[in-house]
This record gives C-alpha cells, sequence and structure tokens, in this order.
C-alpha cells in the first residue's frame, strides 16, 4: 500500500481544500442564521415576554447552535476521518480484532486536524505497520479455520489442509430459496479473502461489494444446488448451517501454514506443543 492508494479520483490536497472550503463555509452560513434567528427573537420581543426564536428541524425538536459551529465541524471532522480510512481500504489488510479497535478510535478519539500534513503522515504510519498488521491477520485467519476439538477429521488443529468444515456459518432460515451467510460469519469470510489476496500477492483489489466474493457467491448459491467456487475457494452449504470449503490455491494455503505456524504448533511426539 502507497499514500497514492487514497487518491484513486482526487489528490489528498484536493480533498483537504474541499474540507477546508466546506468549513469555512458552514462557519459562514451558521453566522448567517444566527443572525437571522437574533434578528426574528428581537422583532418580537414584547418587553414583558421574551421568545427565542431558532432553526429546528420538524422531526428533532432540539434546535442547532449555530453561535457555536464548533460543536458541528467537529463532528464533520470525524465524518471526514472516517471516509479518509475508507479511502485508504485498510480494513482489507487487518485482522478484524485490529479493524474492531480503528472503529472504536474513529468513534472515541480525537483526530487531529485535517491537513495534508496530518493525512499523508497517518497513512504512511499505517503503510509502516502494515507488514505486522498482515500478519496479524493472517493468524487470526489461521486460528479461524482450524478451531480447536471439533469432531470433523477434516479439520486439524495444528494446520490448514486442503478442505475444512466451518460450523454456523450460514443462516438457519434461508433467504429467497437460496443459502445465505450469517451476520457473524460474513467478516471472518471477508478477512480469509483478503488474507488469500494479500498471499497472492494481488494487494488492496478493488470490489464492487462490500463484503467478501465468496459471500456474495454462497447468497447466491440455490438450496437445491448447494455448491460453487470462486477464484480461491471450492464450496458446499448444508442446511445444518455448515460451508465445506477446499482451498484451490495449495500454495497459498502452504504459505498461510507457514507465515502463521502450523508445524510449529506439534512438539516431538505430533502433539500439541
Amino acid at each position: 500500500m502507497t499514500t497514492t492508494d487514497l487518491t484513486t479520483r482526487q489528490t489528498v490536497a484536493e480533498l483537504v481544500a474541499t474540507y477546508e472550503r466546506a468549513v469555512t463555509g458552514i462557519r459562514v452560513g451558521f453566522a448567517r442564521v444566527a443572525r437571522a434567528e437574533d434578528e426574528l427573537t428581537a422583532a418580537f420581543d414584547s418587553g414583558s415576554f421574551k421568545y427565542t426564536f431558532s432553526v429546528r428541524d420538524k422531526y428533532n425538536h432540539h434546535a442547532i447552535d449555530f453561535n457555536d459551529p464548533e460543536s458541528c465541524i467537529a463532528v464533520l471532522k470525524r465524518e471526514v476521518w472516517k471516509r479518509l480510512v475508507d479511502r485508504l481500504e485498510i480494513r482489507r489488510m487487518i485482522s478484524i480484532q485490529r479493524a474492531t479497535q480503528l472503529d472504536q478510535q474513529l468513534e472515541r478519539e480525537e483526530w487531529p486536524e485535517i491537513t495534508v500534513e496530518n493525512v499523508l503522515s497517518w497513512a504512511n504510519g499505517i503503510q509502516d505497520k502494515l507488514p505486522d498488521m498482515i500478519q496479524e491477520a493472517v493468524e487470526e485467519v489461521f486460528d479461524w479455520l482450524r478451531p480447536r476439538g471439533q469432531k470433523y477429521k477434516t479439520n486439524s488443529e495444528f494446520e490448514i489442509g486442503q478442505r475444512v468444515i466451518l460450523t454456523w456459518v450460514l443462516e438457519e432460515t434461508q433467504w429467497q430459496n437460496k443459502f445465505h451467510v450469517s451476520h457473524y460469519s460474513q467478516k471472518h469470510l471477508t478477512a480469509l479473502e483478503n488474507v488469500f489476496t494479500a498471499l497472492d500477492g494481488q494487494g488492496m483489489v478493488a470490489k464492487g461489494s462490500w463484503q467478501s466474493v465468496l459471500a456474495d457467491a454462497i447468497n447466491t448459491t440455490p438450496l437445491d444446488v448447494g455448491r460453487g467456487e470462486t477464484d480461491y475457494f471450492k464450496f458446499k452449504c448444508f442446511k445444518n448451517r455448515n460451508l465445506h470449503l477446499e482451498f484451490k490455491r495449495p500454495d497459498l494455503v502452504d504459505k498461510l501454514n507457514k507465515m502463521a505456524g502450523g508445524m510449529r504448533l506439534r512438539d516431538k511426539r505430533g502433539e500439541a506443543a
């Protein structure tokens, strides 16, 4: 990843300039509305009773304080940072746990002012950490694919084989006579596909869907068919909510095992270390 990944249509400088113009426009607009509210309030001041006029949304009884544009600009800044992070597509290269932490930071922590220097500095900081974050994502997917204590012989606790059986991946109730990935499992299938894409050297490939190609394929699989495939996987769906997954690229599975540990989890006697 490079900082140019942020600028599919616009440069960082153009995005920041647009934000700055918007902030200036909001401050000017707020000042005009505040003056209009003050004029109405003064005009209807009878001396004995003073009613304060304020602009309100039809369905929201809480008025915006147009004398305080900075509070609204602070909310706007947070939303713009969220979109900048989306433009970097960083969630496609990090673990589910780290993505959750990132979302919490975007919601709760104070982010710096939006300037060209700050945006590029943040993007470069992410780029420096990317190898470690990809390693975390690989290990997370590795652990999800080798669930412990399962009865299925296809699954190995120590390394990923050619096939795995994943339980509780599908919805109990099918939609429109088709199989459907459960809400909880969608993020795991996306993480799985992201790791395989990264191991294949494809980097951040633009997608037409917010979820994985694998999940899209499963969600369009009729109940009477129950099977399908993508570039990386063959799958078979079952009404007991299980998903049988076969890997079409053994070379990528081998990379996954080596990066995540695989055989190092066995001791010399072939038991778990």
